[in-house]
């Protein structure tokens, strides 16, 4: 009998797991319904319901929009998405990201990691590291679709920045004990 880590490990390494690994994000509301108001921390609710891995709330890059947020270090909730700001080149200067080299950075990641670490389940969080997503948000649907044709390089410029940053901030959660990314 596999372990839940050793389950979903198995399984991502094109290997055999004694059975189908189950994984999903339960938001906080949801889940103080499914525990009738019980209070249980993630590994408890993960167990209860029989599932294989635990999820660290997004570690994702801002989004540069009205009303846009993204979570991160403080494991705050996205706010709803509204108008993209980045426009021209010279909007680009906006586009500033919390420093993927600051140690605090991951502190709560850290703080996941030790506390779930022992538990036999998977640990995993939540990235969107193409760019694709947050480079739409960040222009907004309208000029976003204009600038793949009009303007592909500022396109590109925002999908590299965006790129760079998680590219750093993945190979520094790996370190720390997350066993994949969704």
């Amino acid at each position: 009998m596999m372990t839940s880590r050793q389950r979903v490990l198995a399984a991502l390494h094109l290997e055999e797991p004694d059975k189908v690994p189950f994984m999903d994000y339960v938001n906080d509301g949801i889940r103080n319904e499914l525990m009738q108001g019980e209070a249980s921390d993630e590994a408890e609710f993960a167990k209860t319901i029989k599932m294989d891995a635990i999820y660290f709330l997004d570690y994702c890059a801002p989004l540069f929009c009205e009303g846009g947020a993204s979570a991160g270090a403080d494991n705050s909730e996205p706010d709803f998405i509204g108008e993209g700001k980045i426009k021209t080149e010279k909007d680009l200067a906006m586009m500033v990201f919390p420093d993927p080299h600051e140690e605090s950075f991951y502190d709560n990641a850290k703080k996941f990691v030790e506390q779930y670490g022992d538990s036999d389940l998977a640990l995993y969080a939540g990235i969107r590291p193409f760019g694709i997503f947050n480079t739409i948000f960040s222009m907004g649907m309208v000029d976003f679709s204009y600038a793949l044709y009009e303007n592909r390089k500022l396109v590109d410029d925002i999908m590299d920045k965006y790129v760079e940053w998680n590219s750093v901030v993945v190979e520094k959660l790996q370190t720390l004990g997350i066993d994949f990314f969704m």
